[in-house]
């Protein structure tokens, strides 16, 4: 377990795709450079199925000796559900599952949450948000589905709050309820939105987060209200999921 004198600690998140390669994700937060020195994963998409007895995050915080909390946005039709967990070396106080303003796309209409909990780490309590946004949504609509989530975490939490996950900032705007017709720079949105929402502190810009062929995207982010972000990253030699690990080393006092 870290040190209760931390005094900045490193925050990754992580869309693993649904986590069936469960063991091949731990050894990577266990043995990777810069990961393996995390003190706060997000995991996105992870699952439970009660075939496997176990929840996969629960299976992956055993691995790291870390505390865990999972919780799922929907079910799956083989018994399973989908969703999203918070690992931490330090104990998890308080947690807020918030269900996000659904939208339908063709075909699908899918529940969308974040999950917060509260950490206190040398004596400061933070709050950490584990986020997932839709996949084809226009800029206004991202900052809606998000923004719901950003005033209920500063009713319920106050401040010293970090937030981070797949908010799906892809390259297009789109019509017709989800096909993508143009570029748009979403992710410029998404950042003049977070500042506007007074989270100012950021991971500088970095490179993709995810490819589709020759389509490089940064999909994934880490936002911050008042505590600075030293040093960030994403680490693109990591191959377990479709997404690539991103991560901050942000000072809590």
């Amino acid at each position: 377990m870290a040190s209760p004198q931390k005094k900045s600690i490193r925050l990754v998140s992580f869309n693993v795709h649904s986590g069936k390669n469960t063991k091949e994700i731990a050894e990577v937060f266990a043995h990777d450079k810069n990961l393996s020195t995390a003190d706060v994963i997000l995991l996105q998409e992870i699952e439970f199925h009660q075939a496997e007895k176990i929840c996969r995050a629960e299976t992956i915080a055993r691995h790291l000796g870390f505390h865990f909390v999972y919780e799922p946005a929907r079910k799956l039709k083989n018994s399973g559900t989908h969703g999203l967990a918070i690992l931490s070396r330090f104990p998890i106080k308080k947690t807020l599952s918030i269900q996000l303003p659904g939208y339908k796309l063709p075909f699908l209409l899918q529940t969308r949450i974040a999950l917060a909990a509260g950490i206190k780490i040398a004596g400061v309590n933070i709050t950490v948000c584990n986020i997932h946004l839709d996949t084809r949504l226009n800029p206004k609509q991202r900052m809606h589905q998000l923004n719901e989530c950003l005033i209920r975490l500063k009713e319920d939490y106050g401040q010293n709050i970090i937030i981070g996950g797949d908010f799906n900032t892809i390259p297009f705007r789109t019509v017709a309820r989800g096909m993508p017709i143009f570029y748009s720079n979403q992710a410029k949105h998404l950042h003049k939105n977070m500042l506007n929402m007074g989270f100012k502190h950021f991971c500088k810009p970095q490179s993709y987060t995810m490819k589709s062929g020759l389509l490089k995207m940064k999909l994934d982010h880490i936002y911050t209200d008042c505590l600075p972000i030293t040093k960030s990253g994403v680490e693109k030699n990591i191959y377990v999921s479709d997404h690539k690990p991103i991560w901050a080393d942000i000072e809590i006092s």
